[in-house]
């Protein structure tokens, strides 16, 4: 793929990045205290890199695009997140089952 066309897809879908982003910030709780600037970053990267990796073979540009847009979305909040899924998981576990010893104790005194 020559650098003028991908030049030219990533012009051309620039809106599409930033609507994305626009959704994911809407859905994201504001205790995060994330801006829209910081995912418009990661979109615009995702958009960078599927304008490099596409072939039109695939299909239409703009549905690929849009699933490689969420992905760096997605890349860059998990980033964020010092803790994984799987140890979350067992703190959460860990902390109702401290709860629930710490309630059977009150109600056995």
């Amino acid at each position: 793929m020559t650098y003028s066309l991908v030049v030219d897809l990533t012009s051309e879908h620039l809106e599409l990045a930033r609507r994305t982003a626009r959704n994911f910030h809407r859905r994201l709780p504001t205790s995060i205290g994330l801006n829209l600037c910081d995912l418009e970053s990661a979109a615009n990267y995702g958009l960078v890199q599927a304008s490099f990796c596409y072939q039109a073979s695939v299909g239409n540009f703009e549905g690929y695009a849009e699933i490689r847009i969420r992905g760096s979305i997605l890349d860059y909040l998990r980033s964020l997140n010092p803790i994984g899924c799987s140890k979350r998981k067992r703190i959460q576990l860990f902390d109702a089952a401290v709860g629930e010893s710490g309630a059977s104790l009150l109600r056995k005194s």
